[in-house]
This record gives structure tokens, sequence and C-alpha cells, in this order.
């Protein structure tokens, strides 16, 4: 059994996320070293629920898990603000007691808040993990590992084995540099529970060791000796040889001298010793250290994020700094510096290896590799069909705002047909803090335009957005024909599938009661469907329309406190609600039976007959003020007629709010209803939008963190 790599997240300087530092790998250029004094990066307190000034007293490493914490969700295809609907474990590798941010109780010097002298809050290293899990909402096991660079390559291989043993569904595992500077977390998962769910996947984790040196000497020179025998156990236990492991990256066990870092000797030794075996190519050895300057703490999460970018990508970047000691000579070992790029064939699995040790004894070595073919995704027919919803969330206005351009600026570079995977994503993803932009598109250009506007036009945003709220309830109206514009003709080609199934459903009974009932038709013919046969609006599309509209306002939930409805509109609630068959229903929307409720109502159901429709023998019933009063919505499945104008002026001044399921025109459309649902607060169920073959996640900009502000009054 392998663990998933889902997620990636990190912050180095010069590299603020994990694509700008493949960028910065892959340029074979080195980003400056970390900074001596406290972090700059962008942090949004108001996602985490944390005050402005507290947040300026936070310790820097605890601002950027948080935030690396909540981009690595995201980047996994989860909803951060909800992860504790699932167990959630985490972490994080700090530096060894005795060194820079270590387990005291005071911040290492330089971690300060920015632009102030406000106090920082000490974190000592359980401190740090339980602050992050308490603002992510994490209700796995927290662990803080303490051991320098590497100490982040044993808290991937303990998250990776609370995963396995079920102790977490999810974990966060990585590390953070003793200033805050620099760090990163990876999101992980089992490896068949990822590919169940539809989500991408970077890399597997095969397996993993980790040891000590006891009474030997870290650095001496027979420190090999120990780290070969923690590398042969790893290797035996991801189930690979030294022949299948194309290349291996090393982190540093100490500083460089004169800016060029130099290779960890024992581990290239220990690498050397397993890797002279009879192979095509010498494993190839690089480090990532070279490329970020000294990231002390960071250094083996950076290593483990390189590799798993390297294993997606097929290709390994160079070293920016890849000169071995004097004394580590690999001719003839089975090894060779990374000094150019690697390309990987994609015919077969590759293997790479992550390692290093520590002055205070830890060992620590995994293996990746590459995963394998994901679980056919939707074909682009599917995933383009009907346009999607996009939301987005932020705190406030302005957040909004700027990660509207985020998302516009990467969107741009996707493909059409990728719409359908963006929508849902989107909603699975992005739509869990207060503030939510909320718009119905049939193409990505038009949501291009939209997202470009609402950046830039604060009305434009206004109208396309709102904001969360709890405790809503709506009343379902189901509208009569005479709510319907004369000799209107409706457009059903636009919808999701859950509202076309439900109106497919419903056009089939009708038909067979009605109008195909007397026509000879051949035994493999199938049925028009609706829009074939109704060009113009009549009862029996008016019946097909309100209760494909309201099954599928049923589905997304929430349950409505009371379904209502008049003419063929009732007949529809009573459908809905359960008291009659749509067998029953279509047959007396077509005239052939009076409609007789016979099974309990599944919810409160109200009816009334139209003045013109006096054969469907309907009882008058109106919603008690109780039902009323409770109701903050009225939402109707179509045109808003006469009788949802009674309940909504029933209700009085202080009542319910109006939502129509189609214009004066009897324009119907469907998303747009759902979108103004969500723009009011509603929360709904995503997956009930989309079939699941159109369950696709995507990789969407990750969240825009706002500046961090001066220092507190």
């Amino acid at each position: 059994m392998t663990v998933a790599v889902i997620g990636i997240a990190c912050r180095f300087p010069g590299a603020p996320g994990k694509s700008e530092l493949w960028d910065v790998l892959m340029s074979r250029s080195a980003v400056p070293a970390v900074p001596a004094t406290g972090p700059d990066g962008p942090f949004d307190p108001a996602v985490f629920g944390v005050s402005a000034a507290d947040a300026r007293r936070l310790d820097a490493r605890q601002r950027l898990l948080l935030s690396c914490g909540w981009h690595a969700a995201e980047d996994a295809g989860m909803d951060p603000g909800a992860l504790g609907a699932a167990t959630t474990g985490i972490y994080v590798g700090l530096a060894e007691p005795g060194r820079p941010g270590g387990a005291a109780d005071e911040p290492p010097e330089g971690n300060a808040p920015p632009g102030g002298d406000a106090p920082v809050e000490p974190s000592g290293g359980d401190q740090l993990v339980e602050r992050v899990a308490r603002h992510l909402d994490l209700r796995g096991p927290g662990l803080a590992v303490l051991g320098g660079g590497p100490a982040a390559l044993v808290a991937v291989h303990l998250a990776c084995s609370a995963v396995l043993r079920r102790e977490c569904d999810y974990a966060l595992a990585g590390g953070v540099d003793p200033t805050g500077a620099g760090g990163g977390l990876v999101m992980l998962r089992r490896l068949d529970d990822a590919l169940a769910e539809g989500r991408s996947v970077y890399a597997v984790v095969r397996g993993g060791a980790v040891g000590g040196h006891g009474r030997g000497e870290p650095l001496g020179p027979q420190a090999w000796r120990r780290r070969h025998e923690v590398l042969s156990t790893a290797y035996q236990r991801a189930g690979v040889v030294p022949a299948e492991v194309a290349f291996a990256e090393v982190t540093l066990a100490s500083p460089g001298r004169g800016g060029r870092p130099l290779a960890d000797a024992p581990e290239l030794r220990a690498l050397a010793a397993v890797h002279d075996v009879p192979r095509d190519r010498p494993c190839g050895v690089g480090t990532v250290a070279g490329g970020l300057g000294e990231p002390g703490g960071a250094a083996g999460i950076a290593a483990v994020i390189k590799a798993a970018l390297a294993l997606h990508h097929r290709v390994v970047p160079p070293s920016a700094h890849s000169d071995p000691p004097p004394a580590a000579d690999l001719d003839g070992t089975g090894l060779r510096l990374l000094d150019d790029y690697q390309r990987l064939p994609s015919d077969r699995e590759i293997a790479c290896g992550v390692g290093g040790g520590t002055r205070s004894g830890t060992i620590a070595h995994l293996v990746l590799s590459m995963v394998r073919p994901l679980p056919e995704g939707p074909s682009p027919a599917e995933a383009a069909i009907r346009g999607g919803v996009f939301t987005l969330s932020a705190p406030d206005r302005a957040g909004l705002a700027r990660n509207l351009r985020a998302q516009a600026g990467v969107l741009a570079n996707c493909r059409p047909d990728e719409l359908g995977a963006i929508c849902y994503t989107s909603n699975k993803v992005k739509s869990s803090l207060l503030h939510r932009f909320v718009t119905a598109v049939p193409s990505l250009p038009e949501l291009l335009d939209r997202l470009r506007s609402a950046a830039a036009d604060p009305d434009v945003l206004a109208e396309l957005s709102g904001v969360r709220r709890e405790g809503l309830r709506h009343g379902l109206v189901l509208p009569d024909l005479a709510a319907w514009p004369a000799g209107a003709q409706i457009e059903l080609s636009a919808g999701p599938a859950v509202f076309h199934t439900a109106l497919d459903e419903a056009a089939t009974e009708v038909f067979v009661q009605g109008e195909l009932r007397d026509l000879d038709l051949d035994d493999d013919a199938r049925p028009p469907t609706l829009v074939e046969v109704m060009e113009c609006v009549d009862a029996a599309v008016a019946f097909c329309v309100a209760y494909a509209l309201g099954r599928m306002l049923m589905a997304l939930g929430p349950r409505p406190a009371f379904v209502a409805g008049c003419g063929v509109g009732a007949v529809a609630a009573h459908c809905l609600a359960g008291t009659v068959s749509l067998d029953d229903a279509a047959r007396a929307v077509t005239g052939r039976g009076p409609l007789v409720p016979s099974a309990a109502a599944s919810l409160p159901v109200f009816a009334v007959a139209a003045p013109d429709e006096p054969g469907l023998g309907l009882a008058a019933s109106w919603p008690d003020e109780r039902l009323l009063d409770e109701a903050t919505h009225l939402v109707t499945a179509g045109p808003v007629d006469g009788f949802a104008r009674a309940l909504w002026q029933r209700s009085g001044a202080s009542g319910p709010r109006l939502l129509a399921g189609a214009d004066r025109d009897g324009l119907v459309d469907p998303l747009e209803l759902v979108a103004e649902l969500v723009r009011e607060g509603f929360d709904l169920d995503w997956d009930a939008l989309y079939p699941p073959r159109q369950r696709a996640l995507h990789r969407l900009a990750p969240y825009e963190f706002a500046p961090q502000a001066g220092p507190p009054d």
C-alpha cells in the first residue's frame, strides 16, 4: 500500500509558491538566501479567524504554516475551510534543540512581526503545531519533529505511516525554516482512496526508513555505514532495487562555505555503496538546497517537493550547486551529479530517493515514484455540457477582487472543454469563506469576461456576490400555466444534468399519457424529448418544467420548509411531496383523470386549483402563518404567478425574499437560479449538480493572501 502526494504548497524567498519554485529549479538559478530578519510573505488573518492585531504577534512560522496548509488543501482539491469534516493530521519538522527556532520558549532571532515591536507569541514545537491545527480545524494527530533540515523527512515518514494505519484520512506534512521565511507542506492520502476520489496525484511515497547513529559520530568517517543500513531498509520497504531508482535528492548536514554548499558526504557514500550495481545509467544525485540559499529546517520538505514535481513533470532539473566535497569521488560508484536536465521515461514507473541526516544523528530516507495512470476522466464533450456555476470566496470584497484577478490570469491558459471541471472545483474548494462571488456561465470565455469585469468594477462585483448565512429556510412554489407569458417559447438546452434527468422523466410520462398515447410507434421508437415535441408552453410543458426545477432544487438542498402550487403547479407540488406518483400526475395534467393524493406527504404540501382548471379535483389549502414566518425565501420553479405573490403578501412587509426560476419573458435558466440561491447565502450539495462522470477536479490558482499590514496601533 502506498501514499499519494495530492497537494503541494511552499514559500521560499524568491519562490512564493510551488509553480515559482519549479520555475526557479528549471532555470538553474538560485534564489536569495533565507533572510536573517522577519519574513514579509502575505498573510490574510481573516481567513483563519484571527484579528489583524493578533496576526502581527503570531510566530512567523505559524503564519507560513497556516498559509501553506490552506494552499496545500486547495491544491489537493479540498475545501480548506471544511478540513474538520475528515480526520486530517499534521506533522511538522523543525530545527533541532539548541539551534535557532528550536524548542525554546522564546521565538528565534529575526522571527518578529513585520513593521513593529509588538511581542511575538512564543511557540515551541508542540504549541506551533497545536495552533495551526486549531486554526485549520485539523482533527487528526499533530506532531512536531525536531532535528534540523531532514526533520521534515521524518515528519513525512511518520505522516505516511499514520495515513496507512488510518489514524487519519489525510495528513499535512512538511517543515519550516527557523525564521519562518521558508517552508512547505504536502497533503497526503492513501493512493487507492485518492484515485477513487478522482484526485490528481503528483507522486507516491512507496516507503521509507528512519534511524540514528547511536554512539557513532554523525559526520565521522564511518557515518556512511549507518546511513547505508537506513537507505537499504527504505528500498526494501518500498519494494525497489537500486537499478530502478533514477535519481536521489540529498539534504545537507552542514552549511556550505563561501556561498557554495557542500554535498552531504556520508549520504553520498551510502548511496554509492547501494547503487554500485550493474545499471544502464548512473543514478543522478542532486540537492535543492543550493538553489534556495540555506533553507535550514525547510531543506527536507524542499527536497520532497522537488522530487515530487520532478516525477510529475518527468524531468529532473539540475542542481544550482552540485560540487561534491573533495573526498567524494563518484566515478565507478553508480552515481552521477545532476549538472544537467535528466529526462524521465514515460513508458515505465520511475522511483527516486530523498534522504539526509543531521548533526544530532537522525537519518531519514524516503522512496517516491511516479503514479500509475489515473482512471479515465470525463470526455471534453461531457465536461463542456451545458455550462456551469463558478464560485469564489474571501473574507471581504477586497479579497474577492484580488482573487478574481488571480483566477482570471490562470484560467486564461485553460481549454474551453475544461469549464465543467473548473466550475466543479470552484464549488468544492473555493466556497467556504464569508463573501462569495457566484456566476452561471455557458462558456469559458464568458467566465473570463465576468471575472475580469467583477475584479475591475465594484458595481459588477456587488451584483454577482453575496454573503454566506446561517439559518436560511425556503418555501418552494410551483407556478400555474397562467404564470407563463402567452405564446412564450422555452429554451431548455441549458441546465445541469439533474434538471434534464427530471425533465425527461416528466416529459416521458406526459407524452405517454397524452400526445403519444394514440400514436402508432414502432417497438424500438423512443419517446421524443420535450424540446422536440413542444415549442410553446402549454399545461404539459409548464408541469414538466416546474417538476424538473423543483426536483433539481430538492436534490441540491437544503430541504424546503414546504412545497406549494397552483393549477398544474399544484400537481407538481403533490408529486414532489410524494402524495401522488409521476404517472398519476401526468394523467391529471393531460386531462385523463382527477388528481387524488393517496400517500402520506414527505413534507408539508399546499395546493390551490386554478380557476380554469377545475378538473384537477384539488381541495384548496394554504400554508399556515408559522411556516410562512419561518421561511426566509420563496423560490418559484418558473415565473412568479399570482399564487406566489399572494403567499408573499400574506407574509407581510418583513417576509421572505422572492426568487424566480424564470424571467418575465418565460426564459428558464436553471443554473442562474442555482447561482442566485448561493448569492443569497444558501449552501448547496454541489455533487448533486454534476453527474459522477463530470465531477473532475482542476487545479485552480491558490488563494491570494493579502499583503501583511503594518504595526498594530
